[in-house]
């Protein structure tokens, strides 16, 4: 019985690969860091071509970053939050914010197939539940 990278016998490592061919598509997560970074470039208003200059590296680095075909290594992930004057914290931030997102928007769509199957009292009492969350009274016709 061989131990993960935790040390503990037989536990499974959520980051090692399965599929040999599985080494040679981007993780998910590689992705996101990858989004963050093009983000924030973009929102500087900066070139691949600057950020790369400003790091040291060519832009095609950058273009392999910003897709997540490359993973970053830390000691980089530093380097370019400082050329992109920011932090690590503040890339990585993003990704849990868009993940956020990503769920909220997964639960509205939820939320609107569930009302399109409602009429009725059925849909007056959720409307009620939905004023009631979001701390709004109902009106009252009063």
């Amino acid at each position: 019985m061989t131990a993960s990278a935790s040390g503990v016998p037989g536990a499974s490592d959520p980051l090692e690969f399965k599929d040999p061919h599985e080494a040679r598509r981007p993780h998910a997560l590689d992705v996101m860091i990858g989004n963050s970074l093009r983000a924030r470039r973009r929102s500087l208003g900066l070139s691949q071509q600057t950020l790369a200059g400003r790091c040291g590296l060519s832009f095609q680095q950058i273009q392999k970053y910003e897709a997540g075909t490359n993973r970053i290594p830390a000691s980089r992930l530093f380097t370019l939050a400082n050329a992109l004057n920011t932090t690590p914290t503040d890339l990585l931030t993003r990704i849990a914010v868009a993940e956020q997102q990503a769920h909220d928007e997964v639960l509205r769509k939820r939320l609107y197939e569930v009302m399109s199957g409602l009429s009725g009292e059925g849909l007056a009492a959720l409307v009620t539940l939905a004023e009631q969350i979001a701390d709004k009274s109902p009106e009252t016709g009063a």
